[in-house]
């Protein structure tokens, strides 16, 4: 779950790991429309079963703000991959 969406200037990304995974064998992460990781978040301190949430303001992994668009968060788990749409506007 993501609210808001669109987003400006930040959102907030609402996950469960599935029974099993665990931080350290998922991941989530932000990409732009070629497919580039923009931005990639820890899930070290995430637990499998609980929800946990994260949030994103709209800057990549270099520190510098992304453009207005669409972009996708993508969790991925061992046993599962969910996609999400989100778009940022400025």
């Amino acid at each position: 779950m993501v609210y808001p969406n669109p987003f400006n200037p930040e959102t907030k990304l609402k996950m469960r790991l599935p029974k099993g995974a665990t931080g350290d064998n998922s991941s989530l992460r932000i990409f732009n429309l070629l497919g580039q990781v923009v931005k990639t978040f820890d899930l070290s301190n995430v637990l499998s079963g609980k929800f946990s949430e994260m949030t994103w303001n709209g800057i990549s992994n270099e520190g510098k703000k992304v453009s207005s668009g669409v972009y996708f968060a993508v969790l991925s788990t061992p046993t599962k991959r969910q996609t999400v749409k989100l778009i940022f506007t400025k």
